[in-house]
């Protein structure tokens, strides 16, 4: 399958001959259960705290992006904005800068639960509209596509947003189906490298239900992102591991450190660099995340844009 993305969600739709007037303040309920209001509404300045959500904004219309955080890599149109300076980096993802948001004045931020709670306080101190998404504390693609549709709200692009969630439905449906050829698998997804602990993909998370629905059991059983222990591990009899990474991994090794803490599955497999940001990362890209994770699950195949599997 090709991992691609219609063009049309990745190119502004040529300008139009129509002036927009700034309409009323318009409400919106956030991820929190919050009313947030934008006042300049549709706003044009546009701050984004999470790659994800930088992307999100860049798909549906990347001119009202004014800043984001690193890392940035995806869209070709969002990477040549901050290169050159028209949309500025404030930061990292977990670190974004509070005062270089208040400096820029933006119409609106909009913040990821699951990455930007703790910073609420802050954010609410500066005095602009500060929406939140679910964003890495979703617990379903449904979750990822209600976010996306906020966004577009939020941003005035409903339609556009309309577009990539049904464009997610497709190809989670049509992988769905693809799944069905092969045998049921047991799965493990782990993070990797293994520096800090082992930690895992658990149930009432996005990935794990992509995973479910690709005709496969994720066998973490504990919410969101655990810690386990080898022991743990080792007594789930996994049919097949997957290690998400970043770039710059050698996945040969990533296998044989898998293989040194005593897994012995049928299957490993080393998700990284760009893919891993596809399948890791709650916004547009999760599109071609079904596809990735098909071939991880079932196929055992190779692929040097960012999949190695060890038999």
């Amino acid at each position: 399958m090709r991992l691609t993305i219609p063009l049309i969600l990745l190119i502004a739709i040529p300008t139009l001959a129509i002036v927009i007037v700034s309409s009323s303040p318009i409400t919106l309920i956030d991820a929190l259960g919050r009313n947030v209001t934008i006042f300049n509404y549709p706003p044009k300045k546009v701050i984004a705290l999470t790659p994800a959500i930088a992307e999100s904004v860049c798909v549906m219309n990347c001119s009202k992006l004014v800043a984001t955080v690193q890392p940035v890599d995806w869209p070709a149109q969002l990477v040549n904005a901050t290169g050159s300076g028209r949309v500025t980096i404030i930061g990292t993802f977990w670190m974004p800068n509070i005062e270089k948001i208040a400096l820029l004045e933006p119409d609106l931020v909009i913040a990821d639960e699951g990455a930007d709670l703790r910073m609420i306080g802050k954010l609410n101190e500066l005095g602009f509209p500060v929406l939140f998404t679910k964003g890495g504390a979703c617990d379903s693609i449904g979750c990822i596509e209600r976010d996306l549709t906020l966004i577009g709200k939020a941003i005035g692009e409903l339609d556009r947003a309309g577009e990539v969630v049904k464009w997610i439905e497709e190809n989670v449906t049509k992988a769905s189906e693809e799944s069905l050829k092969y045998p049921l698998v047991k799965v493990v997804i782990l993070f990797y490298p293994f520096s800090w602990g082992i930690y895992a993909v658990g149930n009432g998370t996005f990935i794990s239900d992509l995973v479910n629905k690709l005709n496969a059991v994720n066998l973490i059983g504990q919410l969101g992102w655990p810690r386990i222990t080898k022991e743990k591990l080792l007594s789930l009899n996994a049919d097949v591991v997957i290690l998400l990474s970043g770039k710059g991994i050698d996945p040969q090794g990533a296998v044989k450190d898998a293989k040194a803490l005593g897994l012995r599955a049928k299957r490993i497999c080393v998700i990284y660099g760009t893919y891993a940001d596809v399948v890791q990362r709650p916004g547009p890209r999760i599109s071609q995340a079904p596809w990735i994770l098909l071939k991880a699950l079932h196929a055992l195949v190779k692929d040097p844009s960012g999949l190695y599997c060890s038999g």
